[in-house]
């Protein structure tokens, strides 16, 4: 449904908002923020990518969306912020990544949080 509301915003016609569905489904089975992977594909199929995964991002960040897929996906955002490769690219994708992150402190804590605690518990020994 995400996928295609996104195909729809992005190209404004029913084929091309099928387009976008078919990126849009790609992009959320394969966990794809704007990663490496992304760099493989041309910039607006990587934006289109951006975009379902950035609504992804909203409804799982949500009040009534999943914690753990939640923090996944602020790890993806904080990774693509630091990946030096999309720099020239995707600026503007960029920034808007950092605001977000800026104006969700708390989502950002958590994520942070259940890394260390993931980290502690690898290192501990039985």
């Amino acid at each position: 449904m995400i996928a295609s509301l996104t195909g729809a915003a992005v190209g404004g016609t029913p084929a091309e908002a099928q387009t976008g569905g078919a990126v849009g489904q790609n992009a959320v089975e394969n966990n794809l923020y704007l990663t490496s992977e992304a760099l493989k594909r041309d910039e607006q199929t990587a934006r289109k990518i951006y975009s379902v995964i950035k609504e992804q991002v909203k409804h799982e960040c949500s009040s009534t969306g999943r914690i753990t897929e939640c923090r996944q996906n602020i790890g993806r955002i904080i990774e693509f912020t630091q990946d030096q490769r999309f720099d020239s690219r995707f600026k503007d994708l960029e920034k808007e990544s950092l605001y977000y992150l800026n104006q969700h402190p708390d989502l950002v804590a958590s994520y942070l949080k259940a890394e260390y605690e993931s980290w502690i518990g690898k290192t501990k020994y039985p």
